[in-house]
């Protein structure tokens, strides 16, 4: 009994290494299947990659030319402000050299007029003081000779 214990184990044993086998052999031809699709994969890895590489590039292209384009506008946009910035220096300079004439014009004008309003004024006030300052340095003579006079006496 022993010995068909035995049998039917090794049997059952080789039937097990055979389906183990199958399994094997199974896979492996599913393997070989999937590596044409493997391959395949690759290719399409690969494209991708290339395409990655040369979007890269030309994205780093763009960002040089927009840097380019941007410093340049920049200049641009300096080169414009500082332009009208001494059109605006020079119009201010224009403007106040007017106002300045114009208030020299009328500072003149207005002396003037006030040198004229007074040498009316001291020919209208002058002739009566006068007269009032000679009465009176007539009147002070007399005074101070009738001082002296007493004090002669």
């Amino acid at each position: 009994m022993d010995s068909t214990w035995f049998l039917a184990a090794l049997a059952i044993g080789i039937a097990m290494l055979a389906v183990l086998l199958a399994l094997v052999l199974l896979r492996v031809a599913a393997l070989a299947r999937n590596g044409g699709v493997g391959a395949e994969t690759r290719v399409q890895l690969e494209t991708l990659r290339l395409q990655n590489e040369r979007l890269e590039r030309e994205l780093r292209t763009e960002l040089t030319n927009a840097r380019a384009e941007t410093t340049q506008n920049a200049k641009s946009a300096r080169n414009e402000l500082a332009s009208n910035l001494a059109q605006f220096t020079q119009t201010l300079q224009n403007q106040l050299a007017s106002i300045a004439g114009l208030q020299n014009e009328r500072l003149s004008t207005l002396t003037q007029s006030n040198e004229q309003r007074l040498e009316a004024s001291k020919h209208a006030v002058a002739p009566p003081i006068l007269t009032q300052l000679h009465c009176g340095s007539r009147q002070v003579l007399g005074k101070a000779l009738e001082l002296l006079l007493e004090l002669l006496e």
